[in-house]
C-alpha cells in the first residue's frame, strides 16, 4: 500500500467537469493525472463548475470518470451569457468561501476566476495553496476579454492588468508553483515562491509510441488538426492552408477532430473556399484507440494555435505517433521543442508560412524522418519519469510538509 500523506487536499481545476447524472468525468489525461494525485492523499476534493448531456463541450470533456474512491466533488453553479456570468461568479465565490476550512490545502489551476478568487480568499485566511499555470492569463487578455466591440477595446488595457495583478499576486502566496512550460517558469523564477515545470497532464499509459520510418508516400497526403474549435487554435489557418496547397496542385486532404463554438463558421469557410471533397470535419472524437487510430492514419500534424497555449497535448500525441509537426511559434512551445529537430516552426496567424513548411516536407523525406526519429527519442524520454502524482505528493512534502504520513 503506498504511503499516504494525512491531509485532505482540495483541487480548483481549470476548466469544468462533466456529469453523466451518476459520475463525474474529465478529458482523459486531467482525470488521469487528479486519480494519480488521489493516490498520495487521505481525501481528495474537487470544487469545479460541471457540463451536463447536451451542453456544448459535453462530450469534449467527458472522456473519463474518476477511478479512485476517495474522490469527491462539491459543484459550482454554471450559467450562460454576460449576466449569468457574473451571476456564477458570485454564487461561485459563496461557495468557495464557505468550504475554505474543509480541507488542508488547495491546489489551484489558473487562469480561471474560480482559481484566482480561492488564491485571494485563502491569502486572506492564511491558508495553505499551491498553483498549476497552464498558460500565461496576461497574455490570453485580449481573447479572454469579457467584454466585446467598442466597451472591449476601451476595458482591454484595465483586464489586461486586472489579471496580470491575479495571477502574479497568486504566484506570490503560494507554497510552490508549477508552470505548463518553460516560459511561465523563467518568467517567475525571480520570485521567492519555488516554480517548476509540470510533468504534463497526460494519460501516460495509453501513450503507445509508433514506430514508423516515414510518411507521405502516398497521394493524397493527409494533414491533421486535432483540437478544440476556438478561434484561438487556429482552425481557420488550416483551412487556409489547405487552399493554398491545392492551389499549387498539391495532392493535400485534410482532416479537423474536434468541436467547439467555431464550428459552423470553419464549414461556411471550407464551403467558401470550395473544399468540401478536400476537408472532412469528424467532430469530437474521444481519447483511446479511435483518436490514435486517425494519428495514425495521417502523414502531417498542423498545429496553427496562435494563443493561450502552455504546450499543447496533441503535440505529444502527434509525436508519439510518428507524425511530423508543422507548428505555430508560440508561448512556451519552442521552449520544449527545437526548429528542424522535432519540429518545424512558422509564425503565428500565417498560413502562406505553413504551406511553405509543408511543402518542404513533401519534397524532403530525409527532413520528414529526422522528424520522426527525433520526436520518438523525446517521448520515449518523457514517458520514462512521466508521474505527475508523484511529482505533486514530493513537492507537497518538501515545501508543505508532512508529518502525518502513514
Amino acid at each position: 500500500m503506498k504511503e499516504k500523506i494525512s491531509a485532505h487536499l482540495a483541487i480548483i481545476p481549470e476548466g469544468p467537469l462533466a456529469f453523466d447524472g451518476k459520475n463525474y468525468l474529465y478529458s482523459e489525461g486531467e482525470s488521469y493525472y487528479i486519480d494519480r494525485i488521489a493516490e498520495h492523499f487521505e481525501r481528495v476534493t474537487l470544487i469545479a463548475h460541471a457540463f451536463k448531456p447536451g451542453d456544448l463541450y459535453y462530450t469534449a470533456i467527458a472522456h473519463r470518470p474518476f477511478e479512485a474512491p476517495n474522490i469527491d466533488v462539491i459543484e459550482l453553479p454554471l450559467k450562460h451569457g454576460i449576466p449569468g456570468k457574473f451571476i456564477q461568479l458570485f454564487q461561485s465565490a459563496k461557495i468557495i468561501w464557505k468550504n475554505l476550512n474543509g480541507a488542508d490545502c488547495y491546489y489551484i489551476f489558473m487562469p480561471g476566476y474560480a482559481g484566482a478568487m480561492t488564491a485571494l480568499f485563502c491569502r486572506f485566511r492564511k491558508k495553505d495553496y499551491f498553483l498549476y499555470l497552464a498558460s500565461d492569463w496576461p497574455e490570453e487578455a485580449s481573447l479572454l476579454n469579457p467584454f466585446k466591440g467598442i466597451a472591449g477595446k476601451i476595458l482591454l488595457p484595465l483586464f489586461h492588468g486586472l489579471v496580470g495583478w491575479l495571477q502574479n499576486s497568486a504566484v506570490r502566496g503560494a507554497k510552490f508553483t508549477l508552470t505548463a512550460g518553460a516560459l511561465l517558469r523563467n518568467k517567475y523564477a525571480g520570485y521567492k515562491t519555488p516554480v517548476i515545470e509540470t510533468i504534463p497532464r497526460l494519460n501516460w499509459p495509453a501513450y503507445k509510441l509508433f514506430k514508423r520510418k516515414d510518411t507521405c508516400e502516398h497521394a493524397p497526403v493527409t494533414l491533421l488538426f486535432v483540437g478544440y474549435l476556438l478561434e484561438r487554435k487556429g482552425g481557420a489557418y488550416f483551412i487556409e492552408t489547405i487552399k493554398i496547397l491545392h492551389e499549387q496542385g498539391r495532392a493535400v486532404r485534410g482532416v479537423m477532430i474536434g468541436e467547439g463554438e467555431e464550428e459552423e463558421t470553419l464549414k461556411a469557410l471550407i464551403e467558401d473556399y470550395g473544399l468540401g471533397d478536400i476537408i472532412e470535419m469528424k467532430g469530437h472524437i474521444p481519447n483511446g484507440a479511435p483518436l490514435i487510430e486517425e494519428y495514425r492514419k495521417a502523414d502531417l500534424f498542423i498545429c496553427p494555435t496562435f494563443a493561450g497555449e502552455g504546450f499543447p497535448r496533441v503535440l505529444y500525441e502527434a509525436m508519439s505517433q510518428g507524425l511530423p509537426i508543422v507548428c505555430s511559434d508560440v508561448c512556451g512551445i519552442s521552449l520544449k521543442l527545437k526548429p528542424d529537430h522535432n519540429v518545424l516552426f512558422v509564425p503565428p496567424q500565417d498560413a502562406q508560412a505553413i504551406a511553405e513548411k509543408i511543402m518542404l516536407l513533401l519534397d524532403k523525406p530525409s527532413l520528414r524522418q529526422i522528424l520522426i526519429q527525433n520526436s520518438a527519442d523525446f517521448m520515449a524520454r518523457l514517458i520514462d519519469g512521466a508521474d505527475g502524482g508523484r511529482q505533486i505528493a514530493d513537492c507537497f512534502t518538501k515545501y508543505i510538509g508532512n508529518n502525518h504520513a502513514r
